[in-house]
C-alpha cells in the first residue's frame, strides 16, 4: 500500500512480478517502458489509480490510473491470471503515441485474467496523433509509417461491471 507519482513496480526487460497484493495507490500499479519479456502473473491489483499525472493543454487533468502498463515498443508482454479490480482507467494496456519515434509492439498475451470494476478493461493504442484518416497513413517512402502492433492475445479472461467502479 503506497502512493506515489509514478509506477509502485516499474517493469524491466526479462522480469516476472509473480504472487504481490498492490493496492490502494493513485499511480499505475505496475508500468514499463520498451522491454522484452515482461511477464505479471498471479498478482492482485486494485484500487489503483486517480493521482494527477500531469495538466494538459486547456488545463485538461491527465490522471494515473492502470493495472498493468507497457507504454513503448514490446516483445514479449505476458499478463496472465491476476486479479484486476477497482481500477481508474486501464486494467491492461499496451500504449504509445509518438509521432518521432517508430514503436513496435509484439508478442503480448492477456490470458486468464479476472478484471472487476475496472473503466477499460483492455486498451490497445499505439498511434501517431497527427495521423487521424487513413489516407493520411504514407505506405512506403518517405515518412511512411512504422509502428505496428501484431500477434496481441487476449483470451479466457473474465470480465465483470466493465464501466463501473469509481473511476
Amino acid at each position: 500500500e503506497i502512493a506515489t507519482h509514478g509506477h509502485n513496480i516499474r517493469g524491466r526487460s526479462n522480469v516476472t512480478i509473480d504472487n504481490l497484493c498492490i493496492k490502494f495507490t493513485g499511480s499505475h500499479g505496475i508500468g514499463a517502458g520498451t522491454c522484452e519479456n515482461l511477464v505479471v502473473r498471479n498478482c492482485e491489483i486494485g484500487w489503483i489509480g486517480g493521482a494527477i499525472q500531469y495538466v494538459a493543454a486547456k488545463g485538461n487533468i491527465v490522471r494515473y490510473g492502470n493495472a498493468v502498463e507497457i507504454y513503448g515498443g514490446c516483445d514479449g508482454f505476458y499478463v496472465c491470471d491476476n486479479w484486476i479490480y477497482q481500477i481508474f482507467d486501464d486494467g491492461i494496456t499496451n500504449q504509445y503515441h509518438n509521432p518521432e519515434v517508430d514503436c513496435i509492439q509484439k508478442d503480448m498475451r492477456y490470458m486468464g485474467n479476472l478484471l472487476e470494476y475496472v473503466y477499460h478493461d483492455f486498451s490497445n493504442c499505439n498511434f501517431t496523433e497527427e495521423l487521424i484518416y487513413e489516407k493520411d497513413f504514407p505506405t512506403e517512402g518517405e515518412g511512411a509509417y512504422t509502428d505496428y502492433t501484431s500477434d496481441l492475445v487476449v483470451a479466457y479472461n473474465v470480465c465483470r461491471m466493465a464501466g463501473y467502479g469509481w473511476g
